[in-house]
């Protein structure tokens, strides 16, 4: 992404992306499905957000979306009760079912890692500004600004 943008974006232009990054601190799956099971989890977005993060063995592994649905899958049995249960809608539940089987990996890295790639390793870009959301697990979550050098 960063060699093709460096290509496609004029001298001085904007490339302004919202990132899923890594939190600080690497959660487990366990922790992450014990906070499910326990209520302590708002939405279906959250609870895939942190099973990103935390089935992630490597930036450079990435993870497996069926991996994360199998974990979900096996924790709550069945989405229609999670459903129920949690008081989320049934439909944003059932969203999950989308991963079931699915190869496509995600990758997350760190604000930091990102920056490198378009700062250094392919180089002709410079951080301008991040912003980080105040909603739950908006560190998570924030826009950079990068510039084309």
């Amino acid at each position: 992404l960063a060699s093709i943008l460096r290509v496609v974006l004029a001298e001085e232009g904007l490339c302004i992306l919202r990132l899923f990054v890594r939190p600080a601190g690497r959660e487990t799956r366990d922790a992450v499905l014990a906070d499910l099971m326990g209520g302590r989890i708002t939405n279906m977005n959250v609870l895939k957000l942190r099973l990103w993060a935390a089935l992630q063995e490597s930036p450079s592994q990435g993870v497996e979306l069926d991996t994360v649905w199998r974990a979900v899958q096996g924790a709550a049995g069945s989405l229609e009760e999670l459903a129920s249960r949690l008081g989320w809608p049934l439909d944003e539940t059932l969203f999950i079912n989308a991963y079931r089987g699915s190869t496509t990996r995600y990758w997350l890295g760190t604000v930091d890692e990102i920056a490198k790639i378009f700062c250094q390793a392919v180089g002709g870009f410079e951080l301008l500004s991040m912003h980080v959301p105040s909603y739950e697990c908006g560190r998570q979550c924030p826009t950079v600004v990068l510039r084309r050098t």
